[in-house]
């Protein structure tokens, strides 16, 4: 509005992520008299979007608030993962909507934080122990979050936790809960995928997260990007409440306003005269929608780049959720065609998509 009373000829705002832009223009509260959403550079061959909203043994994956303290939709999502990640070359990039969901995971799955990756006679955990030394470790934050790549044996694949199994598929790196950490984290990040004979690795993080933007992870640094539920934020957060119920009052005054030529000499239907403004809960519902946008942005970084991007959240099936996400996702989306159908495909995807980049 500053710039508009200096009477600036033109404003243009450029972005991946301003999807959806009438939403967008109305959080302004500027008019845009000429919007372009393009297409992506790359070809529909090179991008694999998919909507998986049963796990691998048919139970629902839906990360509502409610069934985030659901320990059978902890395993079943952890479960999916790992059979997702054995056909999918390369890097997967894990976003949840919280930090605390991702931890929740991590422990429920046996992870760093669980109580069955404690010694029980030292009460120290496992998995920091052999990090303590110095020669083993390349920093002491780094060896709180990575985890490389370790084979399961089979005399004891039977009593191994869903964390075991997923480190058996590739390294694990979480992302660090200060921004001080992450150099040191990436670093180990890119070891182990430069490591001779490497699998990739799971990079597990949040969305609006340290990895979700500003880390160029191109080619075989982030082949899938998998999206574990909708990152909406606290409901009840006082900033979230407040910022719904100012938009919501602004909204009703408003529709409320009576008009100013007072019904006379005008043609225009009550419709096209009609203030327009943006919601409480459309805000609310966008800066999600948003949120996820910029972390399915990690996974084509460049014109010969090709990569999946996989929903697993049953809640991305509806055409409101669809809508959401950037304008050259939604062409992609594949209907849901259960787990066997989509390790078949993404089986086919990769062999065709490396095949036409080498």
């Amino acid at each position: 509005n500053e710039l508009a009373a200096l009477n600036v000829r033109s404003i243009l705002v450029t972005s991946g992520t301003l999807s959806p832009l009438p939403s967008y223009s109305l959080e302004l509260g500027l008019p845009f008299p000429h919007t372009l959403e393009n297409a992506h550079i790359i070809g529909s061959d090179q991008i694999s979007v998919r909507v998986v909203g049963k796990g691998v043994s048919g139970k629902s994956l839906t990360s509502t608030y409610k069934r985030r303290n659901d320990a059978d939709y902890i395993i079943e999502l952890g479960n999916t993962i790992i059979s997702l990640g054995k056909v999918i070359p390369g890097c997967v990039l894990i976003f949840f909507p919280s930090y605390g969901l991702m931890w929740q995971c991590v422990e429920k799955w046996g992870g760093p934080i669980s109580s069955r990756s404690r010694n029980t006679n030292s009460g120290k955990d496992n998995f920091f122990q052999a990090r303590q030394k110095k020669a083993q470790s390349p920093a002491a934050g780094s060896a709180r979050y990575c985890f490389p790549h370790a084979a399961v044996k089979m005399n004891q694949a039977a009593g191994a936790t869903p964390w075991q199994r997923l480190n058996a598929v590739k390294s694990i790196v979480l992302e660090p809960k200060t921004t001080a950490e992450l150099k040191e984290v990436i670093a180990e990040f890119d070891k182990y995928n430069d490591a001779p004979k490497s699998k990739g690795t799971f990079l597990i993080g949040v969305c609006r997260g340290k990895i979700s933007e500003g880390i160029d992870f191109a080619d075989d640094k982030c082949r899938a990007v998998i999206i574990t539920g909708i990152p909406f934020a606290p409901y009840m957060d006082p900033k979230v409440k407040l910022k719904r119920e100012y938009l919501d009052g602004v909204k009703a005054s408003l529709a409320s306003k009576p008009s100013e030529d007072g019904g006379f000499g005008t043609n225009k239907s009550a419709t096209a005269s009609k203030p327009v403004s943006l919601s409480g809960e459309e805000w609310y519902s966008q800066q999600a929608h948003r949120a996820v946008n910029q972390a399915i942005g990690r996974v084509i970084r460049h014109r010969a780049d090709y990569g999946a991007i996989l929903f697993l959240d049953s809640r991305y099936s509806t055409e409101r959720n669809q809508l959401g996400v950037s304008k050259w996702i939604r062409s992609s989306f594949t209907a849901d065609e259960g787990m066997g159908g989509t390790i078949r495909s993404l089986v086919k995807f990769f062999r065709g998509a490396k095949e036409k980049a080498d």
